[in-house]
């Protein structure tokens, strides 16, 4: 359920909020927040999933942030909802097509050549890695590469509700 005052979407207790025109401490413009209402949620699901989901949803809904992004509105047949109003169907919604850009998929560097960022100093998240084998290792978060790139990452805050 979308709610236009809220700008808020909901879902199964999950609720997404996004603000279009924030900017966050990395100069991009879109921001996410994603929360859970669901109390016993880690009681009967798999709290990794959630996350996981959330950030799937979180980078998408990013992607329809960017300027880049076009929206493009067909409206129905008329006549044939028409028609189908008649008839006591169902009528056809209009379709709206969203067309993300490439820009939106590319990361900003300065002079890495694929955009890889491993060359320069970064913070890399704490995370499990899966094996194709099945097993599974934690990640800690750490600050890869310590002293190269010249300045000093922007510290990193995540908050998921």
């Amino acid at each position: 359920m979308f709610d236009r005052q809220t700008r808020s979407l909901s879902y199964f207790g999950t609720y997404i909020v996004v603000a279009q025109q924030e900017v966050d401490d990395l100069g991009r413009r879109g921001t996410v927040k994603v929360f859970n209402a669901l109390t016993q949620y880690a009681d009967d699901y798999e709290i990794d999933e959630f996350y996981e989901h959330a950030n799937m949803l979180a980078r998408f809904f990013r992607m329809l942030c960017h300027p880049k992004a076009i929206v493009q509105s067909t409206p129905a047949d008329e006549r044939l909802n028409r028609e189908r109003r008649r008839r006591g169907r169902e009528t056809i919604a209009p379709q709206r097509t969203v067309r993300i850009s490439n820009e939106a998929f590319q990361y900003r560097t300065s002079n890495a050549a694929g955009g890889h960022a491993s060359p320069k100093e970064h913070y890399r998240r704490a995370h499990k890695r899966r094996y194709a084998d099945g097993r599974e290792t934690t990640v800690r978060e750490c600050v890869v590469n310590r002293g190269h790139g010249g300045a000093q990452p922007l510290p990193q805050h995540f908050s998921v509700g």
